[in-house]
Order: C-alpha cells, then sequence, then structure tokens
C-alpha cells in the first residue's frame, strides 16, 4: 500500500478539502492513495509508536479492507508525537464507499480528551470526598480522646521511665491528625476568595513556608513580563507549598528548585522545576488522582487538592519531565490574568 501523497494535480474537490477542518485521505481498491487534504498531510507526518502514524493507521486499513465489515467504523485514537516530542491525540475512523473507495477521516482530539479526562477527575474527587468526611469523622474523635488521655498520665509516665514511648505515641498521633487535616482538607471545598495578587509575593510566602525542608536545595526564580492575578492567595500558596514539599522530597541529597513564570498567550504560564528522580512516564496520568501516592507515607492527597484549586481558578496544571533529555519533574501550572479590575 503506498503511503505517501501521490504526485498529481488538485481538482477543484481536492481544493474544497483543503478548506475543511477535519484531515481526509481516500484510498482506492488497490490500496493507494488517491487524494489528501492539508490537515491529513500535518497529522500523517507525526509519529506513533516510533513509526510515522500513516503506518499505524494503514494497518488498520489492511485490516478492515481484507475483511466484509461495517461500512463505517467507530472513531479509534491513537497517540502521536511531532519532531519536538509535543503528543497530539489523533481520533481517526473508517468509511468505505463502492465508488471512492475507503475514506480515512482525522482530526486532532487532544483537547476534547483532556476536557473528558478533566471531567472523570472531578467527578472521582466529589465521591472521594464523601468517603473523606466519613473516615475523617469516625478517626478524628476517637484520636482526640486517646490524646487528651495520654495527656493527662504524662507526669506518671515520665515517673515510670515511659516519657519517650508516650512522647513517640504522640508524635503518631500529630501524623494522623495532619492526614486528617489533608482530608478535611480535600473535603471541606470552598470556592477561592480572589483577591488582587502579584505571583512573585505568593511566591515567596510559600517558599518560606518550606523553608525547612529545603536544605540543600539551590531554590531560585525568573520572570519574565508579569501582570496581577484575581485569585485566592491563600489557595495557590497552598498548591506552591505542596509542589515545592514534593520537590523536596524527591531531591533527599540536595539539588536544584527552579520557579519561573510569565505571560503566554494573555495567560500567566508558571513551571516548577527540579532535578529529583522524575516520575515513570507510565505514573503521570494517575498522579492527580485521590489517594494515589508514590511515598511511604503520603496520602495521596496533596496533587488532587492542587489540581481542585487550580481548575476552581479556571486554570490547568499538568506535570512531567524536564525539557532537554534531563532528569526531574516540570509542574506547568497555566492561570487566567487579572483583566478590567
Amino acid at each position: 500500500m503506498r503511503k505517501n501523497r501521490p504526485n498529481v494535480p488538485f481538482s477543484s474537490g481536492t481544493t474544497l478539502l483543503d478548506e475543511i477542518g477535519v484531515g481526509v485521505v481516500i484510498v482506492d481498491e488497490g490500496g493507494e492513495v488517491v487524494v489528501t487534504n492539508r490537515v491529513a498531510d500535518d497529522l500523517i507526518t507525526r509519529r506513533a509508536g516510533g513509526a510515522p502514524l500513516i503506518n499505524k493507521i494503514f494497518e488498520h486499513v489492511e485490516n478492515v479492507l481484507g475483511r466484509d465489515g461495517p461500512p463505517r467504523t467507530k472513531e479509534l485514537t491513537v497517540e502521536a508525537f511531532d519532531e519536538a516530542g509535543n503528543k497530539t491525540i489523533v481520533g481517526y475512523r473508517l468509511i468505505r464507499s463502492n465508488r471512492l473507495g475507503t475514506i480515512i477521516s482525522m482530526h486532532d482530539v487532544t483537547e476534547t480528551e483532556r476536557f473528558q479526562a478533566e471531567r472523570r477527575q472531578l467527578e472521582r474527587l466529589s465521591e472521594v470526598g464523601k468517603a473523606c468526611a466519613m473516615v475523617a469523622h469516625e478517626i478524628g474523635n476517637p484520636l482526640a480522646a486517646i490524646k487528651a488521655t495520654i495527656q493527662s498520665i504524662e507526669h506518671e509516665a515520665a515517673e515510670a521511665g515511659l516519657g519517650d514511648s508516650l512522647h513517640a505515641v504522640n508524635r503518631e498521633i500529630d501524623r494522623l491528625n495532619n492526614m486528617l487535616g489533608q482530608l478535611l482538607g480535600f473535603v471541606r471545598h470552598r470556592p477561592p476568595r480572589r483577591t488582587k495578587a502579584d505571583l512573585p509575593t505568593i511566591v515567596n510566602r510559600a517558599r518560606g513556608a518550606a523553608e525547612g525542608r529545603l536544605n540543600n536545595i539551590h531554590f531560585s526564580t525568573r520572570y519574565g513580563l508579569l501582570r496581577p492575578l484575581w485569585i485566592d492567595q491563600d489557595q495557590l500558596q497552598q498548591v506552591l507549598l505542596n509542589l515545592f514539599i514534593n520537590a523536596a522530597d524527591a531531591m533527599p541529597e540536595g539539588g536544584e528548585l527552579k520557579v519561573h513564570a510569565g505571560i503566554e498567550d494573555e495567560r500567566m504560564v508558571l513551571h516548577v522545576e527540579d532535578t529529583g528522580s522524575g516520575i515513570p512516564e507510565e505514573l503521570v496520568d494517575k498522579v492527580f488522582d485521590s489517594f494515589f501516592t508514590t511515598k511511604p507515607t503520603g496520602t495521596g492527597l496533596g496533587l488532587s487538592i492542587c489540581y481542585r484549586i487550580v481548575t476552581d481558578h479556571g486554570g490547568s496544571i499538568t506535570i512531567g519531565g524536564r525539557s532537554g533529555n534531563v532528569s526531574g519533574t516540570c509542574v506547568t501550572i497555566t492561570l487566567p490574568i487579572m483583566t478590567g479590575r
């Protein structure tokens, strides 16, 4: 099967195809490409599974051509990458025509897939929130009673040589209370209380709050053009604090933590990069799921809360590797800038 565009002059019909926003490839009964339009030309040059995207699609075409099946297939999706490594999700379907052969329609569904993934994430967060409220209540009351009892016997325990053991119990209770605090913070979802804010101020506050966790870590900032934000300052500080602590945990022997931000396409774009071990590619899609964690003692709620706060502000948050094939993680947050206030 020929996988390159034939060197034939375009008819007026083909010129019309170039004006539509959907990629079209027509394959005749002999398995040769007879028509492609501009959108298809752009998409099929991308690579999927280490080979040109068109090869992946043609495997499906050959299977369909070799059997009697429905005249129209359901839409399938495939991940493809351009030369710069940027991912695109391409949706395509096959339509069999007695007169034309096989028509392949394709289009970029990256944003649609992202929107659907975000919707599923928010639905999961809602259900998990209800469970968290119940768990926090059932555990919180007994913990408070245990802590009160321990405080009442501290003096006697010290005289009996059990002071250290009692302190260890207290530490574990405090750790559990901290986890419950995260659960309740997850459940007590409140809308942002927006005020005018400058990003560097919030970054500095978050850095100060995380200071004790940033030992042996070189912290740096770089800002391009900035404009005021209309946000809940406490909530954004909570997001950055969580990201800074995660970065510190990923660099136990020290490293670099970089924050850089600027305006792109009328939105504030903020990058938080570390030089830790990074996140395995197969786990990237799970990091914002509630209770998913790679830490031995983590709750798996920190990034879920970050995700909800950012989306509540009309922004987006993504996570991946750093550019340039170097180790580490880069979290990217986009937020709307302040207008008309």
